[in-house]
């Protein structure tokens, strides 16, 4: 997941919607795997990966969401909801271990410098294999705790047949919703101030619906 994101050619690799397209042509689930996809590519669309820039890792949160609602046989955006908004924080969770990691690492450059120099320390080839197994190592640990942790999640709102109770809530609203990541992207004032005149009217119009 996070390897991709260094690479060019399978730079696209890291992105949600790639995700989605792949899955839904290996399993036919189309109607499942592209409204993941978009929910979540909207979400982190104004996110650029540039530099020190690590952004969350969408393409865990589709991996985890994906294969637990074909399991459990979910596909109602309002029975998902709950479980989707643990995938995404599982997603800033790995960017937050990322980062760690790279000040982690940044502790052997004294020591690939001074190999550098003198002939004596940590190779760079040693060097790249520690990255690379160190984060091979994490990014599993954290799939396989965040994916045992929205299963028992998943049974026990299957079991209880009482998932969130939110079925007027369809995929357009969830793009919708997810959309304020594609509004941020466009770095312009009006846009924000359309989004919160937006949020505002939408606010008022579910207090007379509902008489709150």
């Amino acid at each position: 997941m996070g390897l991709c994101r260094h690479t060019l050619v399978f730079r696209l690799a890291d992105r949600p919607l790639f995700a989605a397209l792949l899955m839904g042509g290996l399993t036919g689930d189309w109607l499942l795997a592209l409204p993941l996809g978009i929910t979540l590519e909207l979400l982190w669309l104004d996110v650029v990966p540039l530099g020190s820039v690590v952004p969350p890792q969408g393409v865990l949160s589709f991996l985890l969401m994906f294969p637990l609602a074909r399991l459990y046989g979910w596909s109602a955006p309002g029975a998902l909801l709950l479980p989707l908004l643990l995938a995404v924080l599982a997603a800033y969770g790995a960017a937050f271990a990322e980062r760690s990691q790279r000040v982690l690492l940044n502790r052997l450059m004294p020591a690939v410098e001074n190999f550098c120099r003198s002939g004596k320390g940590c190779p760079p080839g040693g060097a790249l294999l520690v990255g690379i197994s160190l984060r091979a190592c994490w990014q599993f640990a954290l799939y396989l705790a965040c994916f045992i942790l929205l299963a028992v999640i998943f049974d026990g709102l299957d079991s209880q047949r009482r998932g969130p109770l939110l079925r007027t809530i369809n995929w357009p609203m969830m793009y919708v919703a997810a959309m304020l990541g594609a509004i941020l992207s466009l770095r312009v004032r009006r846009a924000y101030a359309t989004l919160l005149a937006g949020l505002c009217l939408a606010a008022v119009a579910l207090l007379l619906e509902y008489r709150i």
